[in-house]
């Protein structure tokens, strides 16, 4: 049976591709074979003949390649004989020549055979049943709407595609289903218009379009038109559907050639009937946990834990990868955890990666913890080191401990039914709005679940901000500005407008040109509703402070903030940043102790009086016509919204002034619900040149304001400052004052406690600058001119120690103190016009000469008195003088780094201390104030567990870092190594890593039993620098007594390194060979004075003298010096010869030689130093040029 490949063209479109065909008989011809592929007697799979074209004739070409030129040949050829000579490549092409005769082309021989019945049948003629039988059969498709340049709709784009597709597959609809087909058409389109935009989401589920419509996709975008993308519901995924299967139950659908389009709507219809059913599970299954009356997903469900070993050799690439992580892992204790999500890339991908490959980066051994939230929210992960030693035991029990901590942090998702529940109970007790109930519940449970609907969600956020800002109004403000509702606080805001266009512009336009204009009238939002409100007729709506706020331009524009803002009014405000803040290792120890003085405070609330002290940052004063900025330049205020505050920028100035902060704290009566940001805030404005800061002049401020508020009656004083000089408690100058305080006031007790170095925003007084800010921000200091003769001498001094000295002379004292006066008075009236929670601040006058010595004058009950201006040395020799007062210090008082205090002993026979004033129920209650004690959990204990005991700072963080940093620094050997010690063994242990040799030392001799099992031990034993002999201690002493009792008579130095020379002892003892000093080679050479060194070494080092050598040249240098200071004598008396003369010149030409040589030495080394400087530079670069090389390719071959 022969076999071709046969194809069927219509002009350049081809119908059947090249196909291998057979199963025809040996006499068919080339028209009984079309006539056969065409009704479908042989099998083509799924292939149909497009019925509008079955009688259109055709021509027959043969070829013997698919490439080849064809041959035509005649329809009524015998097919086995043709290919047999022209090739088995068969083209069948259909003509649309309606001229050419059906007989020859498309009409099949009569039965009998006859030569003449084609002829015959050729020229037959058609009747008109055929005629109205071929109409009827005609396939055709409804016309397509107009060409896609001049369609605006998509969907009509879309429905000319699917009209292009059915009429490239040859599919139509006859004059009786062409109504259906006008359906099956609009619901394709339908279908695929309402899938279109959610088509990712149904390939993420596994729901894919056929093949035969992926073309389709793309046309229905609502992101490009800014339309808003509606949610593919069930009922409409349904219905598509339904209308398919319709669609698909018609009866031309079971003709051949829609065969495979029917497959591909079967396809289509399945894939939605599926998601259909996928949906609705999804939402009785989301129904059911909303029900539920506890979150439906637990911590334990997703969670999985996993240990990681450490590695030690990990390649660079991973190295720079995982870098922060392991630095952090480092710098944090053993079984604490820390969260690795802050450490992953923000792409998904190298998150994976990150994650994946976590365990090849860490070089400890630590826990994975994974936490899954379900959903797409993705995982959280934590890891934590632990002990590479730890039992098993103790280590589940410790990793569980963690779990548990970790547990009560993670976000948790309520569910709706929670929520209403606890809404329902709270309605029960009090007429709370679900809206505030919301919010309420969601800040007591911790509860992260999302709104349930968009306009629950803007609720929400609204009623967030309403709490945020603390202000009630704010909400009624809110609902009655909505859209459409009237404003009830127009005629304010027009007061407002004109204020802001009349006065604040007015101030900063004109601040250059009059120094009376400086001031910019509203200082903060509160000022300015107090100032507008003034303006305002009686019965006008006055809005809240927040409200008002929000009528501001917004400070950024760009920001999804700024809708808040309305604008009614062109102005904006802005407030200065807070600094970066630096730790110490003191920071949780002086902490610490702050909150105990808090908690000793509220013990004894009725008896103490609490006050905080700090001096915010001077204040330059500008010269006559020339003022300048009170703060740093770049700040703002209220101001128009298209204006800059600003001052002169002339910053050569000679006057300053200090603002300080004195803060009377009213002590809450408990300290998780009370504050100690509240009280009475007192601001002094001093000069910095006539009223320098110092210990005794704040103290002396103190007493005044304590006698103003009636307060110094309160037997008990705490203060809490900074560590400034002027507060630094372990100076004897701030000692003796807080002890004049003391004296002074009568007190029982006083305690003094200072914030951590780089901790001085932890003091109460701190939050007060901004507030001071407020008013500083809108000022230009400028002080008045003096006279001329003083002027000339305030241009001539050049700082502060000259101007101090100008104003000795009481004139000039005057009349600088005038100068400076009206600046003075300026910032008090500022400062008086700022708030602290409703309580106006006061101020105070800098303290005079007068009130300083009477307040010194306190300490003249101990001896004669001391100068207030002494320094620390010279106060300290003067107290050796007065044994009363040292008496008193080491009886009453007692200091700490971080507080000092001082206490009445209560004894009435004390001849030291006054009687106490306390009840003597109170006072037994008095004891020593604590120091802080670590408890079990790492923290430091509380108040009540300490106060009452003895306790000592050794356990302040930088003492034992001072005590652990001169230990590491020793050579761990309990006697001084020396040559005695060394050659009472005689031997050395090399280390493996530099071969030097390091030498063992014991005060008692070895027998020859102990130095066999040495020798013995350091067989064993593979030394290197820095170690230790008792590391081979055994750990049960008993099963080796002899080798524990020799390990703890012999010893090596533990402060010693590889880059270390060979120790001195090593060549005092003189028992050893002769090596270089430097690096232990044997090929030296011996130099008078110094120790051995080899030629390389001698060339990179400098020459290592020895001490004895070193300090005979000192001492012959120093007689050389004073040769001209000896007295002048005669000739007889020192019996001077030629010898004696020649002798001293020798010497002193010897000594002259080692100083030369001394000297060549030291520049030798200088050189070298340069040239490893830059060597090592240049090696640093090379390195870090190939690393990075390194570390790009690996992430390319990684990524």
């Amino acid at each position: 049976m022969a076999l071709i490949s046969a194809q069927i063209r219509k002009g350049s479109t081809v119908l059947l591709p090249w196909h291998i065909v057979g199963g025809f008989s040996e006499g068919c011809t080339m028209l009984e074979l079309f006539q056969s592929i065409k009704n479908g007697s042989i099998d083509l799979g799924t292939w149909v003949f497009p019925e509008k074209l079955r009688d259109l004739p055709i021509t027959v070409s043969v070829g013997k390649s698919k490439t080849d030129a064809f041959d035509n040949v005649m329809a009524n050829m015998n097919v086995v004989q043709t290919v047999s000579l022209f090739g088995h490549y068969v083209r069948f092409n259909l003509v649309e020549d309606k001229d050419q005769k059906r007989s020859t082309a498309c009409e099949m021989p009569s039965e009998s055979g006859t030569e003449d019945s084609g002829a015959e049948s050729g020229k037959a003629k058609r009747n008109a049943f055929e005629v109205l039988i071929s109409g009827a059969r005609k396939l055709s498709l409804q016309e397509p709407y107009a060409a896609d340049g001049d369609i605006v709709n998509n969907k009509r784009v879309l429905y000319n595609r699917v009209l292009q597709m059915l009429q490239k597959a040859g599919l139509g609809f006859t004059p009786t289903n062409f109504d259906q087909g006008k359906t099956l058409i609009q619901t394709i389109t339908n279908c695929i218009w309402t899938i279109d935009p959610h088509i990712d989401t149904l390939r993420e589920r596994s729901f894919y379009v056929p093949f035969l419509f992926e073309h389709l996709i793309g046309y229905n975008i609502p992101e490009n038109h800014k339309h808003k993308k509606l949610q593919l519901e069930n009922s409409s995924v349904l219905h598509l559907a339904s209308c398919l299967d319709r669609c698909i139950e018609q009866p031309y659908m079971s003709g051949p050639m829609w065969f495979s389009f029917k497959n591909a709507l079967t396809q289509l219809s399945e894939s939605l009937h599926n998601y259909s059913d996928y949906l609705e599970k999804a939402a009785n299954r989301m129904e059911e946990n909303r029900a539920k009356m506890f979150p439906v997903r637990s911590p334990d469900e997703g969670q999985s834990i996993e240990l990681i070993y450490p590695k030690y050799i990990v390649k660079p690439g991973i190295v720079s990868r995982y870098k922060a992580l392991v630095d952090h892992l480092r710098n944090t204790e053993e079984y604490k955890p820390i969260c690795v999500d802050e450490y992953t890339p923000e792409s998904t991908r190298q998150r994976r990666y990150y994650l994946d490959h976590l365990k090849s980066g860490l070089p400890y051994k630590c826990m994975h913890l994974t936490f899954s939230t379900g959903n797409n929210l993705g995982s959280h992960n934590f890891i934590w080191r632990i002990s590479p030693n730890v039992e098993e035991a103790d280590a589940v029990a410790k990793n569980t401990e963690v779990i548990q901590l970790l547990k009560q942090e993670l976000p948790s998702y309520h569910t709706r039914a929670m929520r209403r529940s606890f809404i329902r109970k709270v309605s029960l007790i009090c007429n709370l709005k679900a809206k505030d109930a919301r919010f309420i519940y969601k800040q007591l449970s911790g509860d992260s679940a999302e709104a349930e609907t968009a306009d629950q969600k803007e609720i929400d956020a609204r009623v967030y901000q309403a709490f945020e800002m603390e202000d009630p109004d704010i909400i009624t403000d809110l609902r009655c500005h909505n859209k459409g509702q009237p404003s009830k606080y127009d005629a304010f805001f027009e007061k407002a407008k004109q204020y802001v266009e009349n006065v604040i512009e007015t101030a900063v336009d004109e601040r250059r040109h009059d120094e009376m204009t400086y001031l910019a009238q509203a200082i903060s939002v509160p000022d300015l509703l107090r100032c507008v409100k003034e303006t305002c007729p009686p019965e006008t709506a006055i809005p809240s402070e927040q409200w008002l706020r929000l009528q501001f331009a917004p400070k950024c524009a760009s920001t999804y903030a700024s809708l808040q803002f309305t604008g009614k009014l062109q102005v904006k405000f802005q407030v200065q940043s807070r600094q970066l803040r630096k730790t110490h290792e003191d920071t949780h120890y002086a902490s610490a102790i702050f909150r105990y003085l808090k908690e000793f405070c509220i013990k004894f609330r009725d008896f103490t009086v609490f006050v905080c002290m700090d001096d915010k940052h001077y204040c330059k004063v500008g010269e006559p016509g020339h003022p300048v900025a009170a703060v740093d330049r770049g700040k703002r205020v209220v101001v128009a919204e298209d204006k800059v505050f600003a001052v002169s920028d002339h910053d050569f100035t000679k006057f300053s002034v200090v603002p300080s902060v004195t803060m009377l704290v009213d002590i809450p009566e408990s300290i998780e619900e009370g504050s100690f940001y509240r009280g009475q805030v007192y601001v002094g404005v001093k000069d910095l040149v006539l009223e320098p800061s110092s210990p005794l002049r704040h103290i002396a401020e103190l007493k005044q304001i304590l006698l103003n508020e009636e307060l110094h009656s309160k037997p008990i004083l705490c203060l809490y400052t900074d560590g400034g000089p002027d507060h630094r408690l372990t100076y004897l100058s701030v000692q003796l004052s807080l002890v004049c305080l003391f004296l002074s006031g009568d007190f029982d007790m006083l305690i003094a406690a200072r914030t951590p170095p780089m901790g001085s925003w932890r003091n109460p007084p701190e939050r007060i600058m901004s507030i001071l800010n407020l008013a500083l921000q809108a000022v230009g200091l400028m002080r008045s001119e003096a006279s001329d003769e003083c002027e000339k001498k305030l241009r001539s001094a050049g700082g502060l120690g000259q101007l101090r000295e100008v104003a000795k002379d009481p004139a000039m004292r005057q009349e600088m103190k005038d100068s400076i006066e009206p600046v003075k008075v300026l910032l008090t009236q500022m400062f008086r016009r700022l708030y602290l929670k409703d309580k106006k601040f006061k101020c105070f006058t800098a303290a005079t000469e007068e009130a300083i010595e009477a307040l010194w004058e306190q300490l003249q009950k101990f001896g004669p008195p001391l100068g207030n201006d002494m320094k620390q040395p010279s106060l300290k020799k003067e107290l050796k003088d007065r044994p009363k007062l040292q008496e008193f210090l080491d009886h009453c008082t007692v200091s700490r780094s971080y507080f000092f205090t001082i206490r009445k002993c209560g004894n009435p026979e004390c001849q030291i201390c006054l009687p106490p004033r306390l009840p003597p129920d109170v006072f037994s209650q008095l004891h020593s104030f604590p120091d802080p004690v670590p408890g079990e959990d790492g923290h430091y204990k509380g108040f009540e567990e300490v106060y009452g005991t003895d306790t000592t700072e050794e356990y302040r963080p930088s003492l034992q870092q001072k005590v652990q940093g001169l230990a590491a620094n020793s050579h761990g050997i309990p006697f001084a190594p020396s040559a005695q010690t060394a050659r009472t063994i005689g031997k050395t242990v090399k280390c493996i890593a530099c071969d030097k040799p390091r030498v063992i030392y014991s005060t008692h001799k070895l027998t020859t039993q102990d130095q066999m099992i040495l020798k013995r031990v350091l067989d064993l034993y593979q030394y290197s620098c820095g170690c230790e002999l008792q590391e081979l201690m055994p750990q049960e002493r008993e099963r080796a007594p002899k080798i524990s009792a020799l390990l703890d008579r012999v010893f090596v130095r533990a402060n010693l390194h590889c880059t270390s020379p060979v120790e001195i002892p090593y060549f005092s003892a003189g028992i050893f060979p002769s090596i270089c000093f430097y690096c232990s080679d044997e090929a030296v050479e011996e130099i008078e004075g110094a120790y051995p060194t080899c030629e390389s070494c001698r060339a990179n080092h400098i020459l290592p003298f020895k001490r004895k050598h070193v300090e005979n040249a000192r001492e012959k240098r120093k007689k050389t010096r004073n040769y001209s200071n000896l007295p002048l004598k005669s000739t007889k008396e020192v019996g001077t010869s030629c010898e004696d003369l020649e002798q001293q010149r020798n010497e002193e030409t010897q000594h002259q030689e080692e100083i030369d040589i001394i000297g060549v030495i030291l520049k030798r080394l200088v050189h070298r130093q340069d040239e490893l400087k830059e060597e090592i530079e240049r090696r640093l670069t090379e390195l870090q040029s190939r690393f990075d090389n390194i570390e790009e390719d690996l992430e390319d071959i990684m990524y």
